[in-house]
């Protein structure tokens, strides 16, 4: 008989696939009993809290969810106001557990729904909005914008109180005095304004820096003023008569950040050169500059104590 050397061929092709089926199959099946405990790559990559990896030890619920733990975890967050992960962990209740926890689950799901609600829309703006900050006595919101306008809301219901019409450029970055009866307000056009916070009226214009004014603060008590400008320079003001006190200079970039310690009068500076800055404003002196960042700096802050930076 003839042979038949293209029936040879497909027969010893369907035998090697078959071979390959059956060695890929089993090393799915090793690398699955390997690899049973391992993590995945994307726990790997992300790894999950310290509590989210403690197993349970009990045998009949080894490798599962404990929603106890969980409900435990959620209203920890939930007193932290973390209501996010508050809500995670209530929605991982309820895929385990259908009696009493999941009762408490969606109470948790409830309050951090009722927590996450915008309570006010401020929109009045027609540009980008740069800085918004509340008054130390939380009546009042400052909001600065690229529209070149400040203005000022009441925090309970949303209305505008004041528009602060001046700067000729954007405004950058605000602030309210400690006692909430004067607002300043730091521009790209160079100035940094004051304003009485009832009326809305501009008081004084605080000239000196040569570029654009990044950032403001006020000192504990409201009577000095620090602004933070692109010329490299912090300027120190009178917040009563709007005079220049002093000139700090020692940065070799920009200054986009300033801010005053919560109990005296030394200041915080942070540039674009990569190093912050502290300050004696009294004598106008650099009592150390802090170095390691590798790149600009955008905010330096005390800690409430003042003992850290």
């Amino acid at each position: 008989m003839p042979r038949h050397p293209n029936r040879h061929k497909g027969a010893t092709r369907l035998a090697l696939q078959i071979v390959f089926a059956v060695g890929l199959s089993l090393s799915a099946i090793v690398y699955a009993v390997v690899n049973r405990e391992s993590p995945n790559r994307a726990e790997r990559i992300q790894p999950k809290p310290a509590f989210a990896q403690v197993r349970v030890t009990n045998p009949e619920t080894y490798g599962k969810i404990n929603p106890d733990r969980l409900l435990q975890h959620a209203e920890v967050l939930v007193d932290q106001s973390d209501f996010v992960g508050a809500a995670l962990f209530a929605l991982e209740i309820l895929a385990y557990d259908s009696g009493e926890l999941s009762s408490k689950a969606m109470a948790i799901l409830r309050q951090a729904n009722a927590n996450r609600r915008e309570r006010l829309t401020l929109a009045d703006h027609y540009a980008s909005v740069r800085f918004a900050g509340f008054s130390q006595d939380e009546r009042r919101i400052l909001t600065t914008s690229s529209d070149r306008t400040a203005r000022l809301w009441d925090a309970r219901t949303g209305n505008m109180v004041a528009e602060l019409l001046g700067h000729k450029a954007e405004v950058w970055n605000g602030a309210h005095s400690p006692s909430g009866q004067q607002i300043a307000t730091a521009s790209f056009d160079g100035t940094v304004r004051l304003w009485n916070a009832e009326t809305g009226n501009n008081t004084h214009i605080l000239s000196g820096h040569d570029d654009k004014v990044a950032a403001v603060t006020y000192n504990h008590d409201g009577r000095l003023l620090a602004s933070a400008g692109y010329d490299g320079t912090v300027r120190i003001w009178d917040t009563n008569t709007g005079r220049a006190q002093a000139l700090l200079t020692g940065h070799t970039g920009k200054v986009v950040s300033v801010q005053f310690a919560p109990a005296n009068n030394r200041l915080l500076s942070a540039s674009h050169n990569g190093t912050i800055q502290l300050w004696d404003t009294v004598g106008a002196t650099r009592l150390s500059v802090l170095r390691g960042h590798q790149a600009a700096v955008l905010s330096a802050r005390f800690s409430p104590d003042g003992r850290s930076i």
